[in-house]
């Protein structure tokens, strides 16, 4: 059974997968991250080995498309510059350093922003070690009135331009209180800084311009939620299935599963859709992108 599956997935991912990667770099705004699963690959030895293996996760801001890649397992750069070589806007990722490239090379066209939930996850790791007067929760305090701004925006219905003109009184102000902190208790280190606190402090300068880079656009989030909530079905499908047989059963996993989540995202029932493309698939009447999430509702 799972080799007929297999054979049928890789068929479509043969019919499908360069047009709906196509579609997810016309999206100016991704969202980025990665997960791990187990695979079985080849040894040295000539022996099947179960491995940890890197996926990886994009979600696009307005179309609204997810796309997991699996390239041979790697969590290299290379992975994320290759799918990104045509792109030409903005990504949101965490501070990993594989991302950093994007914020010193210019030829990729591309802007970077960070994650605020990240940052505060560092600090929140910190509070354990002090009281609820100390400085982590000094920083956790201000985060939580960036988040209650931003809440009362999307309450709103704000437009773009109305936000972008709101954070410039309202957040830009916060950052700036913040800022001024990280760099006092990073030059003047204190026995008050503990060794998780001086992490948090110095991964959140670290991400500073990713971070203030939010604030120049309206339609961009302080944080990189959305690439992480597509991981979890794929976290939780690892319960399930808990391993790939192959590197070739892993790229047929990530498809499925990019066109199942973005299915969900689109509001279209998945169990539908998989019908109608396992049957129409190669209809000759029926374009590729017919069967594209996005645009399935309009095409019948």
């Amino acid at each position: 059974v799972n080799t007929s599956i297999n054979k049928i997935v890789s068929r479509l991912r043969a019919r499908l997968e360069d047009r709906y990667k196509w579609h997810v770099l016309q999206d100016s705004y991704l969202y980025v991250d990665e997960t791990v699963g187990d695979v079985f690959v080849m040894g040295d030895d000539g022996n099947r080995h179960l491995r940890t293996r890197y996926f990886w996760g994009i979600r696009s801001s307005i179309t609204k498309l997810v796309y997991f890649i699996y390239d041979k397992g790697s969590r290299s750069r290379k992975v994320i510059t290759d799918f990104l070589m045509e792109f030409i806007g903005t990504i949101q990722t965490d501070g990993a350093t594989m991302y950093k490239i994007f914020e010193t090379n210019p030829d990729l066209k591309i802007t970077r922003l960070s994650c605020l939930i990240h940052i505060r996850r560092y600090f929140h790791k910190a509070l354990k070690f002090e009281d609820e007067t100390g400085i982590a929760r000094w920083f956790l305090d201000r985060i939580k009135l960036i988040y209650k701004f931003e809440k009362q925006y999307k309450k709103d219905k704000l437009s773009p331009e109305r936000i972008l003109a709101n954070r410039k009184t309202d957040i830009l102000p916060i950052l700036g209180d913040i800022l001024q902190k990280l760099n006092a208790y990073a030059s003047n280190a204190t026995q008050e800084c503990g060794s998780m606190l001086m992490k948090a402090i110095h991964y959140a300068q670290a991400e500073w311009q990713g971070l203030v880079r939010y604030t120049t656009d309206g339609r961009y989030r302080p944080d990189n939620n959305y690439a992480e909530a597509i991981m979890r079905d794929l976290a939780t499908g690892r319960k399930n299935f808990l391993f790939c047989g192959s590197d070739e059963s892993a790229k047929n996993l990530a498809f499925a599963y990019s066109l199942t989540q973005s299915c969900k995202l689109c509001g279209i029932n998945p169990y539908d859709y998989w019908e109608n493309l396992l049957t129409h698939a190669y209809n000759p009447n029926r374009t590729t992108d017919s069967f594209m999430p996005h645009l399935w509702h309009k095409a019948h």
